[in-house]
């Protein structure tokens, strides 16, 4: 009988030990008929499970197009030589460039974690990259690609192919948010108007081998960069650097970003392009009213050529659906040339959803002392004639960005 209890006990404790290591089983909630089982406690998860968990992927981007009427343009595409002729086409990025993209992120820890950018850009028209002819074809992800560490209350740093802290400013503070037609803040951003080749000179609006800091406290934001130039010849050849500071308090916002491109030593000296540029912008009447003024200024000390940029804008969000924009850039020529240009810009902008807006955008560009201008920038089309007139009809729709008030 003894030996009986004693086995008995020691079963009974075996069994009580196990209950104590195995978590209890989640009970079945049921409400007016509905049942639900919650979640599995974390001890009885799997690995894979956590891991997911932790890991987050999100696809974004912009589809835009839109009809553009242009007059002036070359009948042989390259100069006014064969005369000039009024031109109807469709285009990618009316109001912004057209992209696809895809971000990652991994929680390492509380308020700490991994995270890579993917992003190519799209043309619609024709389902080529969105650089065109003139972009490398080898390069798929042309406009993003670069993985980094974020930390809260530190900031985020990244490393590989990124946006310039000289767009990420720019495309929210421009008027007409660095549109690729109807905007001239980008014409020495992406291309050179010499060449007319995507980020061939002037400042970049995507950068290679780029190591990038940028940060959020409070109602200040700063983006930094440095880019290696990867020349066997000296580390400061090809490469590149800049940032800027954007602080808002309350409904005033200013800005001020460098940009400076370094070329090849030569036995005279660092020969160097070198971009600068400060807004200002007041929100009045709750958004209503958006005055916005700017100036950039463009030297590039190897050829003795620089211009000045004046910009003047007025946004105005009547009702939440509709928004309007009026914008003037004035560009003036510091090279002796007199050819002093000017843009003037009209935007209206109806929202037919929250991801969805359809537009119309009408600009006359003009030139003085024989020079060229037109409504696009350098890299998208070179301006063949004194003055050029353009109207553009298109439909934009934004996925997988924050709401109203981010960037375009």
């Amino acid at each position: 009988m003894k030996k009986l209890l004693m086995t008995l006990a020691v079963f009974g404790a075996a069994a009580a030990a196990r209950a104590q290591e195995e978590p209890k089983k989640p009970s079945i909630v049921c409400v007016e008929g509905k049942c639900n089982e919650p979640a599995p406690a974390e001890a009885t998860r799997e690995p894979g499970e956590r891991f997911l968990e932790n890991l987050k992927f999100e696809v974004y981007g912009i589809a835009d197009i839109a009809l553009l009427y242009r007059d002036n343009i070359a009948t042989n595409g390259k100069d006014n030589k064969a005369g000039l002729q009024n031109f109807v086409t469709l285009v990618s990025g009316g109001r912004n460039q057209s992209r696809i993209g895809l971000r990652g992120f991994y929680k390492l820890g509380p308020g700490f974690r991994a995270l890579i950018e993917l992003e190519k850009g799209v043309n619609y028209m024709d389902g080529t990259i969105e650089d065109g002819t003139a972009g490398d074809p080898t390069q798929f992800l042309n406009r993003r690609a670069a993985i980094g560490l974020e930390m809260e209350g530190i900031g985020r740093l990244s490393v590989g192919r990124q946006l310039s802290p000289m767009y990420d400013f720019l495309i929210q503070i421009d008027p007409m948010n660095y549109s690729p037609t109807f905007s001239w803040v980008p014409t020495t951003g992406s291309g050179d108007p010499t060449t007319f080749k995507p980020n061939a000179g002037r400042y970049s609006t995507r950068v290679d081998r780029n190591i990038k800091y940028a940060g959020r406290f409070g109602g200040l934001q700063i983006i930094a960069y440095y880019a290696m130039g990867d020349s066997l010849s000296g580390i400061v050849n090809n490469s590149r650097y800049g940032g800027g500071a954007m602080y808002t308090a309350g409904p005033l916002s200013t800005l001020f970003v460098y940009d400076q491109r370094n070329l090849t030593v030569t036995p005279t000296g660092l020969p160097k392009e070198q971009a600068g540029s400060f807004w200002v912008r007041y929100r009045l009447l709750d958004n209503l009213l958006t005055p916005i003024a700017g100036v950039r200024r463009y030297v590039a000390d190897y050829r003795n050529v620089s211009d000045t940029l004046w910009i003047m804008g007025l946004q105005i969000r009547p009702t939440s659906k509709w928004t309007f924009v009026i914008a003037d850039y004035f560009d003036k020529k510091t090279d002796g040339t007199g050819q002093d240009a000017n843009l003037f810009v009209l935007r209206a902008n109806y929202a037919l959803g929250k991801i969805v807006e359809v537009y119309t955008t009408y600009g006359h560009a003009s030139s003085s002392n024989g020079g060229l201008a037109g409504v696009m920038r350098a890299n998208d089309a070179a301006p063949v004639a004194g003055d050029q007139n353009g109207f553009s009809l298109g439909i934009r729709i934004r996925y997988g960005y924050p709401a109203a008030g981010a960037a375009d």
